[in-house]
């Protein structure tokens, strides 16, 4: 009768070491804008954007490398419109899938990221008139390029630029701009300035920062059968303006603004753990 016993344990045993237990793979889906566009006929507003990447995914990698590009602009008279708001986005994006096959193994998993970013080019401008002081005219707008990645456990990281600029007119006239030189950046330019109620600007900046290893326990996965790991190559851009007639019989101002984005990235996540 033992080695019965024994020869059932074995068996049992060498069951339990192949039973399902793991992180299965999904798949992974992908998606690149493709060029596209539209204007006002009478030339209030306009807006285009366009990308191109290519998309990897494999059980424990998910890549995007490519490009992203777009702008916005906006141009108000009070015989044109007094109001207008228009935004661009483009994406190269990878996802991957994973579910959970129940068993008694470790859902603990490690997740590492790398970003790329070649080159980001971002420009803008723009310009607020009110010439008889009864028009309140304001404009701004501002544009960003970043690679990104993820896991919706809610571990995010991206490499990224932005910049903006605002103008306003109400009693006097002022203008101001704003960027934002991320961490990553190993080489930049940049070029800004402002006069009366006009801003301008574009910055360029290039670099690689690297996120990780960040480990989950199975403590932090308690309860979680299923998890997203993103990858993408992103750009935006948004123009904004707005003319508020103070005197009805007399009045003249003009809001206009505009600008672009460009960013080509190489963008990764990579996973070890109990993954098939």
């Amino acid at each position: 009768m033992c080695w019965k016993l024994v020869a059932l344990l074995l068996t049992l045993a060498a069951i339990g070491s192949t039973a399902l237990g793991y992180w299965q793979y999904l798949g992974t889906r992908t998606y690149v804008d493709s060029p596209d566009g539209d204007e006002a006929p009478d030339g209030t507003w306009y807006w285009w954007w366009d990308a191109y990447a290519t998309i990897y995914g494999a059980p424990r990698e998910v890549s995007a490398d490519g490009w992203a590009a777009g702008g916005t602009g906006i141009d108000l008279t009070p015989d044109r419109a007094l109001q207008a708001d228009v935004f661009a986005w483009s994406v190269g994006i990878g996802e991957s899938d994973y579910a959970w096959i129940e068993d008694l193994t470790s859902k603990a998993i490690t997740v590492n990221m790398y970003f790329y970013v070649r080159d980001i080019r971002l420009t803008y401008w723009g310009e607020a008139i009110d010439r008889t002081w009864t028009c309140d005219a304001v404009c701004s707008t501002g544009c960003y390029g970043t690679a990104y990645g993820g896991i919706t456990t809610g571990y995010y990281r991206s490499a990224s630029g932005t910049a903006q600029g605002r103008a306003r007119t109400l009693g006097g006239t002022f203008a101001y701009n704003l960027y934002d030189l991320p961490p990553y950046a190993n080489s930049f330019y940049y070029w800004q300035g402002t006069r009366y109620g006009y801003f301008y600007g574009w910055l360029r900046c290039s670099g690689s920062i690297s996120s990780g290893p960040r480990s989950f326990s199975d403590e932090d996965l308690e309860g979680i059968d299923y998890f997203t790991v993103s990858a993408a190559v992103q750009g935006a851009s948004g123009s904004n303006g707005r003319l508020t007639i103070n005197d009805p019989e007399f009045y003249w101002g003009s809001a206009t603004a505009q600008s672009e984005y460009y960013i080509n990235a190489y963008s990764e996540v990579t996973l070890s753990g109990n993954i098939r």
